[in-house]
């Protein structure tokens, strides 16, 4: 089973430390197309993603808009359901099969207090976070459709044999139909004419 020490976020921590926050950790399991946090719900707690490939979703009259993917070694929430206390705005959900662990809010605040370094660290974790959502927001504002698809492709290869071709789609805002398109024009290049 794998721990948090396999997560560059803690390589900072002292062998105590990481036995102290292994402590308050929970490991999970999860199957294919579970939701760990619903939206409206209050979301109360942080997770580590060890396998497996997880997504946020939007929910708008049964249609579901796709804002984020997080892989392996990933940390996520519903940030602001989490640290706010209060509902969550979008769900969360398994892709595939998921090894994950989690921390519940009351357990994080007590990890803060043993291990003050920690509270810094978090913040660097939301920050990064914070960066993350505005490079999103930059790739779906100043990108064309082909180009999201190619950046997706050169930084997550893999995820096209894990996942749905209609999930990818709605991560990169176009119908499954542009994508179907996009990926056979780019599997098949125009020929010179001489």
């Amino acid at each position: 089973m794998k721990t948090i020490k396999s997560l560059d976020f803690f390589s900072n921590l002292s062998p105590s430390e990481h036995s102290y926050l292994e402590s308050l950790l929970t490991f999970k399991e999860v199957s294919k197309n579970q939701i760990i946090i619903s939206k409206g719900d209050l979301c109360k707690k942080l997770f580590f993603l060890h396998k497996g490939i997880m997504s946020s979703n939007y929910s708008i009259k049964g249609k579901d808009f796709v804002r984020d993917f997080y892989f392996k070694n990933q940390i996520f929430t519903a940030q602001e359901s989490f640290y706010k206390q209060q509902p969550a705005r979008f769900s969360i959900k398994s892709l595939t099969k998921a090894s994950l662990q989690e921390i519940s809010f009351e357990n994080l605040e007590l990890a803060f207090k043993e291990i003050p370094s920690l509270r810094k660290e978090a913040y660097d974790l939301l920050m990064n976070g914070f960066i993350n959502i505005s490079n999103r927001l930059e790739f779906m504002l100043t990108l064309k459709p082909e180009e999201r698809y190619k950046k997706l492709l050169n930084e997550s290869p893999g995820i096209f044999n894990l996942i749905n071709l209609k999930v990818i789609a709605s991560y990169l805002g176009i119908t499954d139909v542009a994508l179907s398109r996009i990926r056979k024009r780019i599997a098949s290049p125009k020929k010179n004419i001489s």
